[in-house]
């Protein structure tokens, strides 16, 4: 590691804030286009797969602490985000969903403050990413607002009650128009947060390479292991707050009056 900082300490590095903000950007990391990021999600899938693997299902009465964990997190999903929002009848279909996108995110972002040789940074500050979990809730509003409603009556939900004929022509895009941005919000608003973070983070390091003493390396570090404890916290937050909005999101589709 002193072989790597050194020539950025001495000066002789064009670009010192490179070696800080590489880990943000996703690279190649193997054949066949995968990438740094491609690893992140794998190993958090795979971190969550081996977890309910040891979970025994088999077993009457639960034991161990990881199972107490995993039904800690279903308990928590269902009673404090899916239910109140949705009702029992519709959160029941729609739960798994839900439990298994708040897993995925948190994981995701727990790994991405690991320190993993080459493969380290949040896989969720990366838009493909989020873009594609907000567009599996996009899928999951529009097939699930479409099964319960019908399309007339999935249709029907971008209409307000009371509204004069004349300005539906006007109106009904842009009702569709929101939908599609709220949607595309979840993306935008979780890989933002993440990259913040990040980012940050990598600014209170890059003061050590700018003022090159030792109040620099004291405050950067400090400063940057504050960060971090936050990162902690918002790691669990913008899961939390994409399920909520999520659960808002699909509950408005599969039932507009409630």
């Amino acid at each position: 590691m002193n072989a790597i900082l050194l020539p950025f300490l001495s000066g002789e590095a064009e670009d010192p804030m490179a070696l800080i903000f590489h880990h943000v950007l996703d690279h190649p990391m193997g054949p066949m286009g995968i990438t740094k990021y491609t690893w992140n999600m794998w190993i958090a899938a795979g971190i969550l797969l081996f977890m309910l693997w040891r979970v025994d299902k088999t077993k009457t009465i639960p034991e161990g602490k990881l199972r107490g964990f995993l039904e800690l997190v279903y308990h928590f999903i269902r009673d404090e985000i899916v239910y109140p929002l949705m009702g029992e009848k519709y959160g029941r279909v729609f739960l798994p969903f839900f439990v298994t996108l708040f897993s995925f995110i948190l994981t995701l972002n727990i790994v991405g403050m690991m320190p993993l040789p080459g493969v380290g940074g949040a896989a969720t500050s990366n838009i493909y990413l989020t873009g594609a979990l907000a567009g599996c809730t996009f899928l999951v509003s529009v097939v699930g607002g479409i099964w319960f409603n019908g399309p007339i009556g999935f249709l029907k939900g971008f209409i307000p009650s009371g509204v004069p004929f004349f300005v539906l022509p006007i109106l009904f895009p842009i009702e569709v128009m929101g939908f599609c941005i709220k949607h595309a919000v979840l993306a935008v608003r979780l890989m933002a947060n993440m990259l913040a973070g990040h980012l940050v983070l990598g600014s209170f390091l890059g003061l050590i390479f700018i003022y090159k003493n030792s109040i620099a390396v004291g405050g950067g570090v400090g400063l940057a292991l504050f960060v971090s404890l936050l990162e902690a916290l918002v790691a669990f937050l913008q899961a939390y707050v994409f399920v909520l909005l999520a659960t808002l999101f699909v509950g408005g589709a599969v039932h507009p009056d409630h």
